[in-house]
């Protein structure tokens, strides 16, 4: 393998270790941006209905059921649980029979989608009866969608970027690599004519292909 072959690979490699890296710490941030969201919103809409849904499931009362309804935000869903028994489930998403949630927030994984929920035990007014395990969730549908969105671009930015870099790293080692092509082609010129009066120059390259030139004169000045 030719050394401007190497640098050009190990330049996209590096590239693509940086970019992969980076895309990771954007894809990471927007998730937890995202779910911090969506977790600002359950815990407003948990205040809202908490009481008026353990209320309405306690008592089984309609026009409870009707009010702690018209509190929900659209994508909302409140469930009531009361030993492991649904008690009551109010909102235009159907949650599929998933279990209740855990205590605190946590999420919930569905045949067709996830769901980020909320959980608290409300106490019984005066404590009459037992207290009720209210939980409120949302589906995470467009998080998700807009997650592999997000992925799939990122994607082919990485791709796109270890092809340009790769050929830069190309490019770049060509003009590197010129001064030792050219020390090259006057050893060349050395074995094939014997001429020991032949002079590489020391003034061009970086300083290590200047000292090689140089340790290279050095040598047919002794020869001849």
């Amino acid at each position: 393998m030719s050394l401007r072959l190497r640098v050009a690979l190990f330049t996209a490699a590096g590239t693509s270790l940086l970019m992969v890296l980076g895309s990771l710490a954007v894809i990471g941030a927007f998730r937890t941006d995202q779910i911090a969201s969506v977790d600002s919103v359950l815990a407003a809409q948990y205040q809202v209905l908490a009481q008026p849904a353990a209320t309405a499931a306690r008592l089984n009362r309609p026009r409870l059921e009707e009010l702690a309804n018209q509190r929900l935000v659209a994508p909302a869903v409140v469930r009531v649980w009361q030993g492991g028994r649904l008690l009551l489930e109010l909102g235009a998403e159907d949650l599929g029979g998933l279990p209740a949630a855990n205590p605190g927030y946590s999420t919930l994984a569905g045949e067709s989608a996830r769901y980020r929920a909320f959980s608290e035990t409300v106490e019984p007014a005066l404590a009459i009866g037992r207290g009720v395990d209210v939980e409120v969730a949302m589906s995470l549908e467009q998080v998700d969608a807009v997650y592999e969105r997000l992925r799939t671009r990122l994607r082919r930015v990485v791709v796109l970027g270890v092809g340009l870099f790769g050929i830069a790293g190309w490019i770049a080692a060509a003009g590197a690599l010129a001064p030792l092509a050219r020390l090259r082609k006057a050893t060349e010129h050395v074995t094939a004519t014997n001429d020991l009066t032949t002079r590489v120059g020391t003034d061009q390259g970086p300083r290590e292909v200047k000292e090689l030139a140089a340790a290279l004169e050095a040598m047919l000045s002794r020869l001849q």
